[in-house]
């Protein structure tokens, strides 16, 4: 994470450009913040790829800019692939439940979210969470992938061996995986704990003293940042 270059957009759209998130050879992700204090991740490509065209979590884009963008939720937190190989199982499991919860809502949308990595899944001090994506073809495929992901992070417990089924009819489905999980109230581990801190310490360098809480990116404050009078008018849709 870094500070915006000279050249980078103040705004796009409704919101402010904070900080820069990632970058490859063909997408930079930003972080904004929305005129209700809302934290997004603002991803510029050369094209709106087709996965955000039937994206739910999609809450503004520009497919016309010169450099199309869109807006998604901002999850904070380290990345599952920020975490030491080995957990203990509550961890496992409470990182599965996370995922499950969010998998729930892409399945009941008739979504598969396509490509479980630990480069998808944050870690924050409530949860596990899943970033977005809808690329994906057959929802049995997502439970296996998440059986995979965890197999390689800790022996599976009991609890998640049925999602490693060949047959994709004899996996459970991610609302199924849920029941059966129920959500952990045990704690990270030490070293995770610690990512997630150092994580929110320095996001909190970029959030100008806003007072929104990190672990609530979709605070509902009616708080609306001032424009600077050179601010070009907004682009793209509200």
């Amino acid at each position: 994470m870094r500070r915006p270059a000279v050249d980078d957009p103040l705004w796009l759209g409704q919101y402010r450009v904070l900080a820069e998130l990632a970058r490859d050879e063909a997408t930079r992700v930003l972080l904004g913040s929305g005129p209700d204090d809302r934290l997004v991740a603002l991803t510029l490509a050369p094209r709106q790829s087709a996965e955000t065209a039937a994206l739910s979590a999609v809450l503004e884009a520009d497919p016309d800019a010169s450099t199309p963008w869109w807006a998604q939720e901002f999850v904070p937190g380290p990345s599952l692939r920020d975490v030491p190989d080995a957990l203990p199982e509550p961890a496992v499991l409470r990182l599965a439940a996370g995922i499950a919860a969010d998998l729930t809502q892409f399945h009941s949308a008739g979504l598969a979210h396509g490509k479980l990595t630990p480069s998808h899944i944050r870690l924050t001090s409530s949860g596990a969470r899943l970033i977005a994506r809808a690329t994906g073809d057959d929802l049995a495929d997502d439970v296996f992938a998440l059986g995979t992901l965890l197999a390689a992070k800790s022996a599976l417990p009991e609890a998640l061996r049925p999602c490693l089924a060949e047959n994709p009819a004899d996996r459970p489905t991610a609302a199924e995986l849920l029941e059966a999980l129920r959500p952990s109230a045990d704690p990270w581990p030490p070293a995770v704990e610690k990512l997630v801190a150092e994580r929110t310490a320095e996001l909190a360098q970029f959030l100008d003293g806003r007072q929104a809480p990190l672990d609530d990116p979709v605070s509902t404050k009616s708080r609306t940042p001032r424009r600077p009078r050179d601010v070009p008018p907004r682009v793209g849709g509200s």
